[in-house]
């Protein structure tokens, strides 16, 4: 909440960074004062933010920011937004506290790709070519990017681009499990409906015994237990 410890008539005409003071604006609750930025853009702002500096144009500022920062390694070609946005989709999954899977593993991303000169350009170098083949292939909304290992950091030789039901197949969610034949042959498995499919089983019948739902344990003559159970 704004405390009204500024006065809009006093400021009417004053200029703050891009922004000009034009008015005071009645029909808010709290301090907002027309402004006119330098692109033209006219906008309702809380005056004391505009004063702190807290705001300091209508949005454009940031936007000149980003772009600059973002594409400046290839004559300034707005071609590269998805590998910013890629790039730092896994800084924040690996930075923020919400995504326990992540920060709570001790999972970061490597100082090549965190770089602030260079982090964006060295990822584009590392990870395009393999990228475009991708594309090509699954098309750019099936291409996303994951990690090799699962317990190991985004860095180049960790990292490739997969499908979205190949990342569904490799999550954590998949836990290996050990399927028993009637005839004691073992096989070691990730994927229940895979398996299940194969062997023309129960993926419901599968869950229920790994999850220790099923009385009898058995399914077709099969034995079913999760893998890290065992070792």
């Amino acid at each position: 909440m704004v405390e009204k410890k500024y006065k809009p008539e006093e400021y009417i005409g004053k200029k703050f960074n891009r922004l000009l003071i034009l008015s005071n604006d009645s029909s808010r609750k709290y301090n907002f004062v027309f402004c006119k930025c330098d692109c033209g853009v006219e906008k309702s702002i809380p005056l004391e933010f505009i004063i702190k500096g807290m705001v300091k144009s209508c949005g454009c500022w940031k936007k000149e920011e980003w772009i600059e920062r973002n594409t400046k390694y290839r004559n300034g070609e707005l071609d590269d937004g998805r590998f910013c946005g890629i790039l730092g989709g896994i800084k924040n999954r690996c930075k923020s506290k919400r995504y326990v899977g992540y920060h709570g593993r001790g999972i970061s991303v490597c100082d090549r790709w965190t770089d602030k000169e260079n982090g964006l350009r060295n990822f584009i170098e590392d990870m395009k070519e393999s990228y475009d083949k991708h594309c090509e292939e699954f098309g750019t909304s099936n291409t996303l990017i994951e990690r090799i290992d699962n317990d190991g950091n985004y860095e180049p030789s960790n990292c490739k681009w997969s499908t979205f039901k190949e990342q569904l197949r490799n999550t954590r969610r998949n836990r290996k499990f050990i399927a028993t034949r009637s005839d004691g042959v073992e096989f070691i498995q990730n994927v229940i409906n895979d398996f299940a499919k194969e062997h023309n089983l129960s993926g419901d019948m599968i869950s229920h015994i790994l999850r220790g739902k099923s009385k009898s344990g058995l399914h077709k003559g099969w034995k079913f237990r999760y893998y890290e159970e065992i070792t």
